[in-house]
């Protein structure tokens, strides 16, 4: 499975079970407040885990499946 264009990230996503993750903004300051949580921006890669029956798969934001690459 390549890179999805632009914008199917998120189909590519909901196919596999897992909802789209927000990303992150630049900004000069964090907004403050009690109802706010930061996220620190790292080089990388996005992964989220999908668990079910057959066990524990990874994923990149664009919906690739990353398990064995770790």
């Amino acid at each position: 499975m390549g890179r999805p264009r632009t914008g199917q990230g998120g189909k590519a996503l909901k196919k596999i079970g897992i909802i789209e993750p927000c990303l992150p903004s630049p900004a000069k300051t964090p907004p403050s407040g009690p109802d706010w949580l930061h996220e620190i921006k790292h080089d990388g890669f996005r992964i989220m885990a999908r668990r079910d029956a057959k066990g524990v798969r990874l994923y990149t934001r664009y919906g690739n499946d990353f398990t064995k690459r770790l």
